[in-house]
């Protein structure tokens, strides 16, 4: 069965039990807030909003989430802001989190634009062999 929950990851103990991750999280730079259309910044939350400095506070909190969250295989989908943060998450993913991820991608939204990043929790190590993302 699919559920769906909204609440801070640190006030539940999902450890290793989620088969998925989807999130949409505040990415935008805390510098670009004041000059986002009228529509967004006067009827969202600034909380919805602001991902700090550069827009990665939320994703890359997400990151070490999912590598505790998530079981091994377990398929995950962040939004970003745009390509700079989607290059940056992979790279993070990739070498501070060597490892833990497998599968990295990035997918543009329909206007084309790099959007996403999707991967898997990577797969432990079996008989002195890192099975990655192959099922089991």
């Amino acid at each position: 069965m699919l559920q769906s929950f909204s609440i801070g990851y640190s006030q539940v103990d999902v450890k290793g039990q989620l088969v998925g991750l989807v999130s949409n999280p505040p990415y935008i730079p805390t510098d670009h807030i004041s000059g986002l259309q009228a529509e967004v910044a006067k009827h969202e939350p600034r909380l919805a909003l602001d991902g700090g400095a550069d827009g990665m506070d939320d994703l890359l909190h997400l990151c070490h989430g999912a590598t505790s969250m998530l079981k091994p295989g377990g398929f995950f989908a962040f939004e970003t802001n745009g390509e700079k943060q989607c290059k940056s998450l992979v790279d993070y993913m990739q070498n501070e989190s060597k490892g833990s991820f497998c599968d990295v991608s990035i997918v543009s939204d329909f206007a084309g634009k790099q959007r996403f990043v999707t991967g898997f929790k990577a797969r432990p190590f079996v008989n002195n062999l890192h099975t990655s993302c192959i099922s089991s």
